[in-house]
């Protein structure tokens, strides 16, 4: 079969997916694995959310919509970035996708030719880099580094710029630090983009979910932004509804345009259901969502004292759902350690490979109850006590 498939497929796409592949298959075959490796919140829809699924279908709204959404849900999108992010867009500017997912595999396309440059901070969230190998363009990593906070400022990224840049890749909240970028660090990034006539593709899918006072700010709201900037956001994670695989892109007309045929040919349009649901959960209560925040700051908070009493250091997430650790004093690889804890300790993690040049470090999700929270970070405590006898490494960097 390998040999009827081209090499972008059969080789550059599977290599990190191979890495969760092997640690899934592992874990299938172990009792009690403590699963604190995806992000797939674990916490329940709304139930005005699931009330509204349940409406629509009794109303039987279970026919195409039109290829960027209904009407109804773009108008409370449009709403939604004017209330919380000062963004104006017209409905005809947003475009319903199935999750986020679709969303930056539609914009990578519709943006990207062959042999263009895209640049984005590593680590990174693998889709971009497996958009790009289908689009035909090449990606260029920022590097980033713990003791910087994971942060690429402006003078960091026009150090990778080519003559073939054209993309500028940013995410804030990050996955899979928990980094987020404030508003200087983005006036720069803005300032370099307008510049060096870059688009930008602007990952939010995180932006509701925020510790330590942080605040989100999309770099679209800033001067000369919003005719270079995709906005790209979802219901996934901040309403837990990663089931109903419904998102969204923002962007100016010309770039919607040069979207429709690519989106209407791989899903037509986001599920109907779903979108009913969406318009729920942007116009319905939000105290809920407030909660969750709450019960993910629980799980944050054991996380982090954990790793702090394992003298594991990383930079404390000030967002999204994750802790991205060093595991260097173990003397493993990212690959080597996941694969050991989940054998010997049933906890299974994400190796940082999986997210580019993450060796050394693993990615940890607060993503289950919080008991198994506790319980996976005991664990895992034994399991590190066990290999870094003698020595030490730096605490947690703020």
């Amino acid at each position: 079969m390998n040999a009827l498939m081209s090499d972008r497929l059969s080789r550059r796409l599977r290599v990190q997916n191979r890495q969760w592949e092997d640690l899934n298959q592992i874990a299938e075959s172990l009792d009690d694995v403590v699963m604190l490796n995806r992000g797939n919140p674990d916490l329940p829809s709304p139930p005005h959310v699931i009330a509204a699924a349940h409406k629509a279908l009794d109303e039987g709204r279970t026919r195409y919509t039109h290829w960027q959404g209904i009407m109804e849900l773009r108008r409370a999108i449009a709403a939604k970035l004017s209330h919380d992010n000062k963004l104006s867009y017209d409905p005809d500017e947003i475009v319903v996708t199935a999750g986020s997912q679709e969303a930056l595999f539609v914009t990578v396309m519709a943006l990207t030719d062959p042999g263009d440059d895209i640049v984005m901070p590593d680590p990174h969230y693998m889709t971009f880099g497996r958009a790009l190998a289908v689009a035909g363009g090449r990606f260029v990593p920022v590097p980033t580094r713990e003791q910087d906070g994971f942060v690429a400022d402006a003078a960091a990224v026009e150090r990778c710029l080519t003559p073939r840049s054209k993309v500028l890749v940013i995410s804030s909240p990050h996955n899979p630090t928990g980094t987020v970028l404030d508003e200087p660090i983005l006036k720069d990034l803005a300032a370099l983009a307008r510049r060096a006539n870059l688009l930008v593709m602007s990952d939010e899918i995180y932006e509701k979910l925020l510790f330590d006072g942080a605040r989100h700010v999309s770099i679209a709201g800033l001067p000369g932004m919003r005719e270079r900037t995709v906005v790209i956001n979802g219901f996934s994670k901040a309403y837990c509804m990663t089931g109903f695989r419904v998102g969204y892109l923002a962007a100016p007309r010309p770039v919607i345009e040069a979207m429709e045929v690519l989106k209407a040919d791989v899903s037509i349009c986001s599920s109907s259901i779903s979108q009913w649901a969406a318009l729920a959960a942007l116009e319905g209560p939000q105290d809920d969502l407030t909660e969750k925040v709450r019960i993910y700051d629980e799980r944050r908070q054991i996380m982090m004292r954990a790793l702090d009493e394992m003298r594991i250091s990383y930079v404390r997430p000030r967002g999204a759902m994750y802790v991205f650790a060093n595991i260097t004093p173990t003397n493993m690889t990212s690959v080597r350690f996941c694969e050991r804890m989940l054998r010997e300790s049933r906890v299974l993690v994400s190796p940082g490979t999986a997210f580019g040049a993450g060796d050394g470090y693993v990615r940890i999700a607060w993503l289950v109850p919080t008991e198994r929270v506790r319980v996976g970070m005991e664990r895992m405590h034994d399991f590190v006590t066990r290999h870094t006898r003698g020595t030490a490494s730096p605490r947690q960097r703020s």
